[in-house]
């Protein structure tokens, strides 16, 4: 596993990654703050100076996973009293990390209904965005 460094607009995070290729890598974890990437996206790094992490070129491939990042006010998003939520999350098909005590990273494959996985979202009353805006199925 690699960690890559992305700094794309206001944003900076590093995500583990695997190597496919030369210069080539799949990532294997959600972003929580750089847009337009998810996870399993094929992207293209090169070698940092002073550091092992490798720095972000371009995006070579989407994979069909989208990425929402759910954000709240409210402590108990990692509290046992979440749990519910959590295995809801898991159960429409999705998987998710969590960062800092309030907010996670949902990683929503292809053949998971966006709308589906929103409406969940929304019936919890969870404030969250799309990490991946531009992102469209006919790419």
């Amino acid at each position: 596993m690699e960690k890559i460094l992305f700094e794309i607009e206001d944003a900076q995070e590093s995500l583990w990654a695997e190597k496919v290729g030369l210069n080539r890598y799949r990532l294997n974890n959600n972003p929580f703050f750089i847009y337009g990437i998810s996870c399993d996206d094929t992207v293209e790094a090169e070698a940092m100076a002073d550091t092992a992490m490798l720095r972000f070129t371009k995006l070579i491939g989407k994979s069909g996973n989208r990425t929402i990042r759910v954000y709240s006010e409210r402590p108990e998003i990692h509290e046992d009293g979440f749990i519910p939520v959590l295995d809801g999350i898991k159960a429409l098909g999705c998987d998710y990390e969590g960062f800092a005590p309030r907010m996670i990273s949902i990683n929503i494959p292809p053949e998971v209904d966006w709308e589906t996985v929103t409406s969940f979202l929304n019936q919890h009353e969870l404030m969250w965005e799309n990490g991946d805006p531009e992102y469209s199925e006919d790419e």
